[in-house]
């Protein structure tokens, strides 16, 4: 099957020879993406270590460090000490593997050999760099490095228990409260309220939520943001669980009114310089957000498939095999980060079984041959016959759940009584 190269797009038979699954028209453009490639491989050819993961975040454009225990401890973040400090650290790192080429496995070296820091000072130096304000920082910073300046723990279970505590005596808690008191206070608490409560814990660690864990990062709306950082919602929210009390917070969350919640402590003209689609999440969450912000997240992180219903409305359910929903997968991941596309608009062309001429009449989006016509023949969708006329996310959630059920039923029928038929008519006048 041909398909469009990972790098440049120029169509191709040939893959990765480690796995078969990313898509590249030559050594030259393997070799580029290699260093992003290897943490999914199958046949990386070498252990993979934390400096390869923390490579490949900086590539990314992602922060998937901060939810890494172990790269966590190896690089510092968790002795940052503050928000700031952990995006600067990050800043440095995207310094040291894209501004200045240093390999993963070099690095890894360095912290092997405990001189991760006289090595980084010394390679800004080389590169004449230690002008910038990143360098700055990373000179007013040594203790982030010295493995003597504090005991690195077992785990990041103690980091993780201080935090909740840390949380716990924010919202109100006695100050003697242990952990144990923290766990079982909470055990009569809502789902709801032991979500914000989580989401409380990531906004004073790092200022919310990252679409590593999505619950978070669509509920509250980060999921509007072109980028994966969402710097103005870290910036609402931090400034949201100041002005009002977490009951508060909690009732507004659960009733859909985070925003007049915004709007009543002060924060309006913040939270009207969101994105127009912040509004629209919020009104929805947490049980009604529109199916394409559960797409955009799968597609971001590219983990394993999610439930059936998120691909049924994008085209996967007309994918021939796994390698096809791979593929699909990463054009979406790529449109998505790449191309200037407004999720609810995609989402209404998908309700009206046009993704494809969206993608090329509205987005004006050039694609090679193989890529146009693998595109035509599975974004051909049927969405018209399973949403009822005008629904809302709450009915096209409960049609979409309808439809995986219809296809379970007829995989039984087809497996187990060969000879019978099962018709139904999804049509909607």
């Amino acid at each position: 099957m041909t398909r469009s190269c990972v790098v440049c797009d120029t169509p191709t038979k040939k893959t990765c020879t480690g796995c078969s699954r990313q898509a590249y028209c030559s050594h030259q453009c393997q070799a580029q993406d290699w260093i992003r490639h290897i943490i999914e491989c199958d046949t990386p050819g070498r252990e993979i270590t934390t400096a390869d993961r923390l490579a490949a975040a900086a590539f990314g454009n992602n922060e998937e460090w901060y939810y890494d225990d172990q790269l966590h401890i190896d690089f510092g973040f968790w002795k940052a000490g503050s928000q700031s400090n952990t995006r600067m650290l990050g800043a440095v790192y995207k310094d040291l593997f894209r501004g200045m080429g240093v390999k993963p496995r070099t690095v890894h070296r360095w912290r092997i050999e405990g001189r991760l820091y006289a090595e980084m000072l010394a390679t800004y130096r080389k590169f004449g760099k230690d002008s910038s304000p990143n360098f700055a920082w990373l000179c007013e910073h040594p203790h982030i490095f010295d493995p003597k300046h504090q005991e690195i723990p077992e785990s990041l279970q103690n980091i993780s228990e201080a935090a909740k505590l840390r949380t716990w005596r924010f919202i109100g808690g006695p100050k003697n409260d242990t952990i144990h008191d923290l766990v079982k206070k909470s055990e009569s608490w809502s789902q709801h309220k032991i979500m914000c409560f989580h989401f409380y814990v990531s906004v004073i660690i790092a200022g919310g939520a990252f679409v590593v864990v999505p619950e978070f990062w669509l509920s509250f709306g980060y999921c509007v943001f072109p980028d994966e950082l969402a710097l103005p919602a870290r910036e609402l929210y931090s400034a949201l669980i100041d002005k009002c009390s977490f009951d508060e917070f909690v009732e507004a969350f659960s009733s859909s009114s985070l925003i007049a919640l915004m709007d009543q402590v002060g924060l309006r003209d913040a939270r009207r310089s969101m994105p127009d689609a912040f509004e629209v999440v919020l009104s929805q969450s947490p049980d009604h957000i529109a199916p394409v912000w559960y797409l955009k997240a799968w597609v971001l992180r590219q983990v394993d498939l999610p439930e059936p219903v998120i691909l049924i409305p994008y085209g996967f359910a007309n994918c021939r095999d796994r390698l096809e929903v791979n593929h699909l997968m990463r054009f979406y991941c790529k449109l998505f980060k790449e191309q200037d596309v407004f999720p609810l608009e995609f989402h209404t062309a998908a309700e009206n079984d046009s993704i494809f001429e969206y993608l090329i009449k509205t987005l004006r989006l050039k694609i090679g041959k193989p890529e146009r016509l693998f595109l035509e023949r599975v974004l051909k969708t049927h969405n018209r016959f399973i949403f009822p006329k005008n629904a809302d996310n709450e009915t096209q959630w409960q049609f979409l759940h309808i439809i995986v059920r219809v296809f379970f039923l007829h995989h039984l029928f087809t497996k187990y009584l060969p000879g019978a038929t099962l018709q139904l008519d999804l049509r909607w006048e």
